[in-house]
């Protein structure tokens, strides 16, 4: 790729570099000044539901802003063409969704998905269990989303990433906690809408005129079965996990009618479809740099120098960056409202159900703070700890997407099959999280973990060639489960939890 980068000496460029800097404080400062204006809270129904009415467009502009991470994180952890095939899978759990459990997912009396396993299974335990699960999962991505935003911050700020922790996190917070749900509803929201379009605009355009050919930068050879069903199955559960949980549920369960709320899926599909070839091309023109440049290991100072290999100034670049920790910072304020939405219903709503609207309020704006210093706490012990977090983050992934698979399975089997009872499903869920912890304690034991590293200085790709193993001297079964590839370890837990009758 042609280098047309250059530094300008302009009294403007200067402060370039503090561009994605000023995007992450200046964006939440004008959603909570529109909050403090327009929104005018009153309630946690207020908080949850909203006050300036619904929207299906931007519902589902939200939904699709959530699910960018994670289809560029596959993207890197499959680095071949087959990964495309996540987003088809994804479909599908989205067609599943609007055509079936709609309407169920409509007339819940809560924002909180957990009622449903008590009102399906008549099982308060269970209700119980999932939710921890989910508490769980919510506070690792959270964990990550920030982590991630502000190393990509230190790294093109030269900032501490310790300064940049708490300013990330507290900036992310300061930009919902005034207006909730309502934050899509606002005026300011146009403009996470435009940044990020204008940062993906401008680095595609100059990123696509060094492509001789699409052949040439997806080659129709480097298509495998094995990573098209994995991208495939993998799209469907983390999709169908991400819509019948309350990571998405709190954005379109305000609908009014079916109509809405299946136009505001509809509107997600279309959107989804649409994004996803850009960030696919993104991420696919991002490995194809890696592989010409050897020297560059994956990681965030390895994209901004691809970036500055790609566009054309200074201000493009930082542009760009700024459009990236823009999304990131979105998915991170969604993600803590998510978490909180559902400690309070499960968890402080009834305890606190004589207090009044004002007050309970409060307590709900101050239990987010709560919540997201106890983020910026563990973030920071993580870093502290010298984790090579960013290193293992295929790892960690595979082991969410796997916890994804196992909740979309007992939720599977409330939807479509009637004969589930609460003892089976919480066996199957039990004997589904041993199987996956052994089968991935296995793997670890057995081979070198797939991690964020140049595939033209690792030789061997984890999970898609050979892999140096010690040896095993068990069983040609548990042989066979230790070297399975990783990225199928989601298919496996649905596969699992689903084999089983849950029955009494």
């Amino acid at each position: 790729m042609s280098s047309r980068y250059s530094g300008g000496g302009s009294s403007i460029e200067q402060y370039v570099q503090q561009l994605p800097l000023l995007a992450l404080v200046v964006l939440p400062l004008i959603s909570a000044i529109f909050g403090l204006k327009y929104v005018n809270l009153k309630s946690v129904i207020h908080f949850q539901q909203g006050t300036l009415g619904s929207s299906p467009w931007r519902a589902a502009t939200t939904m699709t802003f959530l699910s960018i991470p994670i289809f560029f994180v596959w993207c890197l952890c499959v680095p071949t063409p087959s990964a495309i095939f996540f987003q088809v899978g994804a479909s599908l759990a989205l067609l599943l969704t609007a055509l079936t459990s709609s309407p169920i997912l409509h007339y819940l009396p809560s924002p909180s998905l957990s009622m449903y396993y008590q009102l399906r299974y008549l099982s308060k335990p269970l209700r119980s269990i999932i939710t921890m699960t989910q508490c769980v999962l919510l506070s690792a991505i959270s964990i990550i989303l920030l982590f991630l935003s502000a190393s990509f911050l230190s790294t093109i700020t030269n900032l501490s990433i310790y300064l940049v922790l708490p300013l990330i996190a507290y900036f992310s917070l300061f930009a919902v906690i005034f207006s909730g749900h309502s934050s899509m509803m606002n005026a300011s929201f146009f403009l996470y809408i435009v940044v990020s379009i204008l940062g993906i605009g401008i680095f595609l355009y100059y990123a696509v005129q060094d492509i001789q050919s699409f052949g040439t930068l997806v080659p129709v050879e480097n298509f495998r079965v094995s990573d098209i069903l994995s991208s495939l199955m993998v799209g469907f559960t983390v999709n169908f996990y991400l819509l019948n949980s309350s990571f998405q549920y709190q954005i379109y369960s305000p609908m009014p009618t079916m109509h809405k709320l299946r136009l505001t899926l509809t509107f997600y599909g279309v959107f989804q479809l649409f994004v996803s070839i850009f960030i696919f091309l993104c991420a696919t023109i991002f490995l194809n740099f890696l592989r010409e440049h050897c020297k560059f290991a994956m990681s965030f100072g390895s994209f901004f120098q691809f970036s500055k290999a790609i566009l054309g100034n200074r201000i493009q670049v930082f542009t760009v960056c700024a459009s990236c920790l823009c999304i990131l910072s979105f998915c991170l304020q969604w993600t803590i409202m998510s978490l909180m939405t559902l400690t309070w219903e499960e968890f402080w709503a009834k305890k606190l159900r004589a207090w009044n609207p004002i007050q309970q309020l409060c307590s709900l704006q101050f239990g987010m703070l709560i919540l997201t210093t106890i983020v910026v706490v563990l973030t920071v012990a993580t870093n502290l700890a010298r984790i090579p977090f960013g290193m293992q983050l295929p790892t960690i992934i595979y082991v969410l997407f796997s916890l994804f698979a196992i909740i979309s399975g007992v939720t599977i089997c409330g939807y479509y099959l009637p004969f589930c009872s609460a003892t089976g499903a919480i066996s199957s869920f039990m004997l589904t999280m041993i199987i996956t912890a052994g089968n991935l304690t296995l793997y670890l034991m057995n081979n070198t973990p797939q991690k964020f590293q140049n595939s033209c200085i690792l030789e061997d790709a984890v999970g898609n060639g050979t892999s140096v193993a010690r040896a095993v001297s068990v069983d040609r079964v548990v042989y066979f489960v230790s070297h399975l590839p990783p990225q199928s370890q989601p298919i496996i837990s649905l596969m699992v939890i689903l084999f089983p009758k849950c029955v009494q």
